[in-house]
This record gives structure tokens, sequence and C-alpha cells, in this order.
């Protein structure tokens, strides 16, 4: 796209389809369609949770920092997008009932004590790591690139991930699905924000980008930065499942964990043809 036509088009429109590209490469992921699809053990859904949590809390601390920047101040409604509080209460429940146990003998307890959390939070990858940097450095219209990617993205694809990771999960039963809720931008109205309120909330948001940026020099760095940070989550989704944590076994409430099932399907297949020889020599 030429200098001319990116000046007349909305930055809005000029994101979409200047990020198709790293878009389908991260939503076309293996690992991403693994976790999608919920082919992944609950241990490592609940490491995904902590890891965003940090990327969230590291996100919204910048944003407050530079909400008066008029790059990205029509963007800073952290009242509506904000995620780390929603994955707070989520990694609260998710963690439980072990967790729940604890804030009844010693009141508020924070997730971050459970030893599985622990674990995973010594442990981060590189590439989150790196992405938490990228983002700390940036400025308000780089920031807008990174808000771009993960609000919207939550309150589009979001909206569909929650109803397949819910069922097989038990998000809805652990009360664990704060993350896809979102308060709609009118607080008088009620919470979390149906099907009409989210897609008022994305209208808002795009307008707002188109505000942020309006000339091709501040559209170019826009798309540039948002381009980046779906590569930031393309290489978080791939440590999801080559970076091994060291923690205690967490397993979803109301689960065997998958190895002890695995091991008693072979003690049971060990008894029955225990049983099948003692039965056929008193046979014989």
């Amino acid at each position: 796209m030429n200098p001319a036509e990116i000046d007349k088009t909305p930055a809005s429109k000029l994101l979409k389809s200047g990020t198709q590209i790293a878009h389908d490469l991260v939503a076309e992921s293996p690992t991403a369609m693994r976790l999608l699809s919920a082919q992944m053990p609950f241990s490592t859904f609940v490491k995904y949770t902590i890891w965003l949590h940090e990327l969230y809390d590291t996100l919204e601390t910048s944003i407050q920092k530079l909400s008066s920047d008029p790059h990205l101040s029509p963007l800073s409604r952290l009242d509506v997008l904000a995620r780390a509080p929603a994955l707070k209460g989520d990694l609260t429940n998710l963690l439980s009932p072990s967790m729940r146990e604890r804030v009844l003998l010693k009141g508020d307890v924070s997730w971050r004590d459970h030893p599985f959390a622990k674990a995973v939070l010594c442990q981060l990858p590189s590439s989150l790591e790196n992405y938490r940097e990228r983002i700390r450095t940036a400025s308000g219209l780089q920031l807008a690139g990174h808000a771009y990617v993960r609000y919207l993205g939550d309150l589009s694809g979001g909206q569909i991930i929650q109803r397949k990771l819910g069922k097989a999960y038990k998000l809805e039963e652990l009360d664990a699905k704060q993350f896809y809720d979102f308060p709609p931008l009118d607080p008088a109205q009620e919470y979390p924000a149906n099907a009409a309120q989210v897609k008022k909330i994305k209208s808002w948001f795009r307008r707002s980008l188109d505000i942020i940026a309006q000339s091709v020099e501040e559209k170019t760095i826009l798309i540039d930065e948002a381009s980046k940070s779906f590569i930031f989550n393309s290489d978080l989704f791939i440590d999801l499942e080559k970076h091994t944590v060291v923690a205690p076994e967490l397993n979803q409430s109301g689960k065997e964990p998958v190895e002890e099932s695995i091991r008693m399907s072979y003690v049971r297949v060990l008894v029955a043809l225990l049983l099948l020889v003692v039965i056929g020599y008193w046979v014989l």
C-alpha cells in the first residue's frame, strides 16, 4: 500500500490487513490449536493463565503510567479493558480447592502463595520476559499496538475461546472464566457485558485507534508494533509446550492425574492377568 492510500485509510482498518499474516501465524500454530481444542493437561492451561496474568499486569501498569500520552489516552479505559484483576480471580479459583481452604484458614491469601504458582513464577520463559520488557520500554503509540492485539483479540476470538475452554476445563464450575467477561462501557449497565455491549466496546476501541494514529508515520508505527506483538505471542505459544517447569503436581478438581490414571491402568491389567493365570492354574 502506498503512502497516499495509508493516509486516507483509518488506522483500525490498516491494522487488520497489515497484521493478518502475523495473526494467522499465531492462530494457526500447532500449540494454539491444541490449546483451543483442550488437548493440553489442566496444569499447562493453569501455567498459561499465570503467564497471561504477568503479561497483562505489565501491560496495564505501562498503560496507567502513560495514560496522559495523547497517543494512548483514548484507550486508557482500564476500568473496561483491564484483565489482570479478572485473571487474579480466575487463578484463585483454578488453584482450588487447596487455595480456597487456605483462604478459609488464613484469610486473604494470594494465588501466588500456591506451590504450583510459586514454581511457575520462578521459572518464567524468556519469551514472556522479552515480551514484557518490550512493553515496559514502549512509547504510548507502541503500547496502543500491543493493546490492539491483546484486548481486541479477547473481545473477538476470546468470546469463542471461552466456550471451547470452558467446557473442557470446567471453568464455569470453578468460577474461573472472569478473564473472558468484560464490564460494559456504561458502568450503570449490568455486568458482564452482553454480546451487543461487547460489540459497542469493540467499536469504541476501533474509533480510539483511528484518533490515536492519523498520519502515515503514526499508522506505520502502530502496525509495526502490533505485528511484533503477534510474533511475541507466537513465541509464547511455542514455549508453552517446550518450556518445562519443575512444579508440584496440579490436577483439575475431581480428576485423576493423567500419569496416575495410566499407572492404575497398568496395575489393573497386571491384576487381571494374574487372576487369569491363577484361575487358569486351578482349572487345569
